[in-house]
């Protein structure tokens, strides 16, 4: 469905206090379709820019292994008329809620909450590739990427972990140490995306429920392996292997989601998954190749991911 996605992200605040901290942000997105209602403008390219407020409070006691202490992030951004190609625009609130309790020496709760508001209508102030897409890795676990979608969001998540390893350097061969531990973890995920009021029911919730490990890194803090179970289908068993805190990437993760059949009807880069196209043969690709003239081959270009801002940031919209 896209052909490409370029995006510049710029945030500048200062800490207020020991644990408050406030600043702007700006986006700039430039996406471009290989399809039609995709995108806001005829010519299947969208140019967007975001400017937004935030303003946050935090009291970690650490970023790998967190065992107590709150984050909190309210954020609101509008987009820029004057910079978005096709007109329009909407404006959005970001409200995110993180806790954790210690229950015991190596026992930890943690819960999660995200909730997205938008206004604007889909298809008219607000591009059908901006869907957020429920269901996957960083939202509702035990459920296939993009089951549910909707312009709004929430997703909350309660999962309990137990310090099995203790964060520690380990001798690895060739004389380098590493630093790492361990977690064992069992989380229970409830989320929900909607166009209009009445869609946020209860009917319309999904939830997901399963186990996993935690190896605690450097850098991104650690890297999620987890089997999740769904409502809809107990005797399915998903598979789900992240990065960073789950609630950090349901800030960043990928949400492009066109209209379609909700399940089955995106990968976890944005594309649209159908049928395998079957090769030509080399001969008939050498024919085609012949039939084309030099200038007007063209040279495939896949879709970029976007990187991932430091963690504690405010998050880049659409990174996966």
């Amino acid at each position: 469905v896209y052909k490409r996605q370029d995006e510049i992200y710029l945030w500048s605040g200062p800490k207020i206090g020991e644990h408050g901290n406030a600043g702007f942000h700006f986006s700039y997105i430039d996406m471009r379709a290989d399809r039609d209602g995709v995108t806001l403008s005829d010519d299947r390219r969208d140019r967007t820019s975001r400017l937004g407020l935030y303003l946050g409070y935090e009291t970690l006691d650490s970023f790998m292994n967190t065992s107590t202490g709150w984050w909190t992030q309210v954020q609101y951004s509008h987009e820029l008329a004057f910079v978005k190609k096709t007109g329009g625009t909407y404006g959005q609130w970001d409200i995110d809620l993180r806790k954790f309790v210690p229950l015991a020496d190596r026992h930890v709760l943690a819960g999660f909450s995200l909730t997205t508001l938008r206004d604007g209508t889909i298809g008219d102030q607000v591009a059908p590739w901006e869907y957020f897409a429920i269901g996957g890795t960083n939202t509702v676990r035990g459920w296939e990427f993009a089951s549910h979608r909707g312009k709004n969001q929430m997703l909350n998540t309660l999962e309990y972990r137990f310090l099995l390893l203790k964060p520690q350097f380990w001798d690895l061969p060739l004389g380098f140490r590493y630093r790492g531990g361990l977690q064992l973890a069992a989380f229970w995920d409830y989320g929900v995306g909607w166009d209009d009021s009445p869609q946020f029911a209860n009917d319309n919730f999904i939830s997901g429920y399963g186990v996993g490990l935690r190896l605690l890194i450097p850098i991104v803090g650690m890297a999620r392996l987890d089997v999740g179970f769904g409502e809809h289908a107990l005797h399915k068993i998903y598979f789900h292997l992240g990065s960073f805190e789950k609630s950090t990437m349901a800030r960043r993760r990928v949400r492009r989601c066109p209209p379609g059949p909700p399940r089955r009807s995106c990968s976890p880069f944005g594309r649209r998954v159908g049928p395998r196209q079957r090769t030509p043969g080399r001969a008939a690709r050498t024919s085609s190749l012949a039939k084309t003239p030099p200038r007007a081959r063209t040279t495939r270009t896949s879709t970029t991911p976007t990187a991932c801002c430091s963690p504690g940031r405010p998050p880049r919209t659409g990174c996966g």
